[in-house]
């Protein structure tokens, strides 16, 4: 069944079963995406200038843990992919490598040991992150790409046409003066990946077997 018919049909679940409240959207979405990609955990975040940040939702108080310890250490994988619109892999020797206290907090804090970190999309291109976390140091490299990205724009849309003005996601938007930038990388190639950025010198590289045959992009190793 394809991604984004599982999705749909988990986030009516999961309405069904926690109400309508559009409040509770978010964390109804990160619920959803939780439960139709191979992770153990899904975090949704907000960033802006000057090191604000808000976390949105979380799919479990674990995944909300790891969310927080990010923003403690004051970088991490999330960071990064918001800013720069590209999704970040972080199989457990990257960010121990990249973001050693990030790293310590996470394994010392909670089971988690590996994260995919992808911009969302939309208005909250650039200052949005959509992070999928998983207890296996490798866990994330079974992520197929193609539907994570999915996965992030189907939440992009439907928090960017969330009711009511005044509903907490449109407020935090207003805070942060969420003008979207542009990130040309990222158009019409989903195949671009966090090491296309210049100076990123990212430790993992999605390098596309066929583009746009729907398989899963290797992950290989760069300095």
């Amino acid at each position: 069944m394809d991604v984004a018919i599982r999705f749909v049909e988990a986030l009516d679940t999961d309405a069904s079963a926690a109400g309508s409240d559009p409040d509770l959207l978010p964390e109804r979405l990160a619920h959803a995406a939780a439960a139709v990609l191979p992770v153990d955990g899904v975090g949704l975040s907000l960033h802006g200038e000057a090191g604000r940040w808000t976390s949105l939702a979380a799919s479990s108080t674990v995944a909300a843990t790891a969310e927080r310890l990010q923003f403690t250490a004051g970088s991490g994988p999330c960071l990064l992919a918001a800013e720069s619109g590209l999704p970040v892999f972080g199989t457990e020797e990257i960010p121990a490598r990249r973001w050693p206290a990030f790293h310590d907090l996470l394994v010392t804090k909670t089971p988690l040991r590996s994260v995919l970190a992808l911009s969302l999309a939309g208005r909250f291109q650039a200052v949005g992150a959509m992070d999928l976390y998983s207890a296996d140091p490798d866990g994330v490299t079974a992520v197929d790409v193609y539907e994570a990205r999915c996965v992030d724009q189907l939440v992009s849309d439907h928090l960017g046409v969330a009711p009511g003005v005044f509903t907490p996601v449109a407020l935090i938007l207003s805070w942060f003066g969420a003008v979207r930038r542009e990130v040309p990388l990222t158009r019409g190639d989903p195949h671009r990946g966090s090491d296309d950025i210049p100076d990123a010198r990212v430790a993992h590289r999605v390098l596309p077997k066929g583009r746009g045959d729907g398989r899963r992009p290797s992950v290989a190793q760069t300095r």
